[in-house]
């Protein structure tokens, strides 16, 4: 970060740091909600949600980094706020940084205002975070939506939330790194969005290499969820 600048913009100088605005008028808001993507290549995607520590992120990044891999992660802004340059950091190393609400709470549970402030809030800390427009991508804590959060969601600017349909279930912390290998490798297909995550004492950082390695091995190439899925909402993915 020093080698490339650290000079820091006001946050709503940054581009893209109003792109996500309140709009309680979300019935008829337009939303694209992918779990996978149609392609005749053998493509897949690695996704981190959430957040952990220093070293739990730069073990995840160094390990992308040696094996020329990128991802996409969608940030607890919470997290973020407190440790802006990590999230900086991740940006600067190629990888897709999506939405992930600013507190991770239920969805359904809340109200047009009280969703509209979790993907706002966090909108605004990563874009100043990041010094960049985010990937405006949106992940659903727990992958738990339906139509009306999602449309509340969409009319904030988020129109692309993306779910998954590759779960190892790695944020078990009693889930060893050759389970969640296996896991991943029994699920995959060409199009799959797997879900991992960031998060600290888990066995994710450990099982990732296994996880790239085998995936390679079958004649995957790893892809960033916007390399499917464009700003303007345009996707093949599918949708249900």
């Amino acid at each position: 970060l020093v080698a490339t600048g650290g000079v820091r913009k006001p946050a709503d100088t940054v581009q893209g740091y109003h792109a996500a605005k309140y709009n309680a008028d979300y019935a008829k808001a337009d939303y694209n909600l992918v779990y996978s993507h149609k392609t005749a290549k053998k493509e897949i995607a690695l996704t981190f949600d959430d957040w952990g520590t220093d070293e739990t992120i730069t073990k995840l990044l160094d390990i992308l980094d040696q094996y020329h891999v990128k991802g996409t992660f969608f940030l607890r802004a919470d997290g973020v706020e407190k440790n802006p340059n990590l999230a900086r950091a991740i940006a600067q190393a190629g990888h897709d940084v999506g939405n992930h609400t600013y507190s991770h709470p239920v969805l359904t549970k809340l109200s047009v205002k009280q969703l509209q402030d979790e993907v706002v809030k966090a909108h605004r800390i990563i874009t100043d975070a990041i010094q960049q427009q985010p990937a405006m991508l949106f992940r659903p804590p727990t992958g738990d939506i339906d139509d009306r959060p999602a449309r509340i969601i969409a009319a904030a600017g988020y129109r692309n939330i993306v779910d998954f349909d590759i779960d190892p279930n790695d944020w078990n912390r009693e889930r060893t790194a050759s389970q969640i290998v296996n896991s991943v490798i029994q699920q995959s297909h060409s199009g799959g969005i797997i879900l991992l995550h960031s998060l600290d004492d888990t066995h994710t950082a450990e099982a990732l290499p296994g996880i790239i390695q085998n995936l390679r091995k079958q004649g995957y190439t790893f892809v960033k969820l916007s390399d499917w899925i464009s700003n303007n909402g345009n996707s093949s993915g599918n949708e249900r």
